[in-house]
């Protein structure tokens, strides 16, 4: 039987405040469960943790999705990824820092790698990125310098600018110049 939304959603609340390195009694204080009930639940501790990592990734794709709906362009898809992933490592950061700890974000199979590889893709299509980018390696080249690196309002525009400098022409140079990255 599936387990509630509401049940993993409140085991994701729990691990967004307190991290990962907690104790099963800890948990279930806090959800107030009895052990058995967690046991039956989620199977393990492990488990527990996999699921609400789960929940996490679709949440934050959830929410990636309604943001590029109102993008214009793959470039602009591009730096809200960037800045989608920011705000992770301000807001959620025990999931950030469980997920740069286990190479999950830049792992060649990573959803992250995926995502990026497609708006790449969109973005060559429509004469925005060079045509002759290898998608993966560069992916894998952003996501590395996004999450190493935390934006500072300051310095948005020249991060952005080495980010996309492997990938840039002048169509990408002319639809930045459209974009008001304090909007993001």
């Amino acid at each position: 039987m599936p387990i509630p939304a509401k049940k993993i959603e409140d085991l994701f609340n729990f691990y967004l405040l307190h991290g990962f390195d907690c104790s099963t009694d800890e948990i279930v204080e806090a959800l107030n469960i009895s052990r058995k009930t967690f046991f039956n639940r989620y199977k393990s501790k492990d488990n527990a943790m996999k699921m609400a990592i789960e929940f996490w990734y679709e949440t934050f794709q959830c929410r990636f999705q309604e943001k590029i709906a109102l993008c214009n362009h793959a470039v602009e898809e591009l730096i809200q990824y960037g800045y989608e992933l920011q705000y992770v490592r301000s807001n959620e950061r025990y999931y950030y820092q469980y997920l740069v700890d286990n190479n999950l974000f830049t792992a060649e199979d990573s959803p992250f790698v995926t995502t990026l590889e497609k708006i790449i893709q969109k973005g060559i299509q429509h004469y925005q990125f060079k045509e002759d980018v290898n998608e993966k390696l560069y992916a894998r080249y952003a996501l590395n310098n996004i999450v190493h690196y935390n934006y500072m309002k300051n310095e948005t525009g020249e991060v952005i600018q080495f980010l996309l400098s492997p990938i840039v022409t002048d169509r990408t140079k002319a639809l930045l110049k459209e974009l008001d990255l304090d909007s993001f």
